[in-house]
């Protein structure tokens, strides 16, 4: 059985809610740099820990998904209410969050969050391609997942399965669990 990630570092401040154009921006350098390692056959050990083919297509797709909902959701932002109520009844909710320091402990950590009655969803949750050191990985997605739970108001937090599958630390080990759409928080 796998161990859990504990969180051995908390983030320094709370995320800080992006304007999506900000979210936006960094994703696409953040999915550029991630193309070039995979272009170049550059299979790093922290995204790729068994050289696997379909690891490589899990980030590649999860990148891409954040990309396009960013994007979008950054163009209607800044076309106004009418045109991010067009995209879907979700979207109004949407927030993007990111720690975008790199500290010793902690890598930087985007992510675009829909702020519904049933949850705290995380739809989307990247983790800067710059940071080599898998424990440094897996503890930033494990900081940021548990600060995104502390900002739910007493709403479940929710990580899209999606989004799971491109971590690099296996969803329970995060503190998330259950089948489906979307795996609730389970406390540790």
């Amino acid at each position: 059985a796998a161990t859990p990630v504990r969180a051995t570092a908390t983030l320094e401040e709370p995320p800080r809610t992006l304007i999506p154009a900000q979210g936006a921006l960094l994703v696409t350098k953040w999915k550029a740099q991630v193309e070039n390692d995979i272009a170049l056959g550059f299979l790093p050990k922290h995204t790729h820990p068994d050289r696997s083919v379909q690891r490589t297509m899990f980030v590649k797709k999860a990148f891409d998904r954040a990309y396009a909902d960013l994007r979008t959701f950054a163009a209607a932002s800044q076309a106004g209410d009418e045109a991010v109520a067009k995209l879907g009844a979700e979207w109004p909710s949407a927030r993007v969050y990111g720690a975008l320091r790199n500290s010793d402990a902690l890598a930087a950590v985007v992510a675009l969050v829909l702020d519904r009655p049933e949850g705290f969803d995380v739809l989307h949750l990247l983790v800067t391609p710059d940071v080599r050191a898998p424990e440094k990985i897996m503890a930033s997605e494990r900081a940021f997942l548990d600060a995104v739970a502390d900002m739910a108001d007493g709403k479940p937090a929710r990580l899209s399965a999606a989004a799971a599958q491109a971590l690099l630390a296996p969803p329970e080990d995060l503190g998330f669990g259950g089948e489906g759409e979307w795996l609730e928080r389970v406390r540790d």
